[in-house]
């Protein structure tokens, strides 16, 4: 049973945490669980405006040309 989170702040800022073991979540320098949000710098600043999650696998929408 795998539990991945993310939360998109209106400044731009994407924070992700839970299962980390199925190398979700975006922190490469993590293992195991995370317990606290984590700022994911990969997608922060990049205009996300809707985040998805579904069987491992991740999509951002962002307001931009970028993905």
């Amino acid at each position: 049973f795998l539990i991945c989170l993310f939360m998109v702040l209106v400044n731009g800022d994407v924070y992700t945490w839970g299962d980390r073991d199925t190398n979700g979540l975006g922190h490469a320098d993590i293992t195991g669980y995370v317990h606290l949000p984590k700022l994911n710098k990969t997608l922060s600043g990049k205009g996300v405006v809707q985040l998805s999650h579904a069987r491992g696998n991740e999509a951002a929408v962002t307001g931009m040309d970028s993905f």
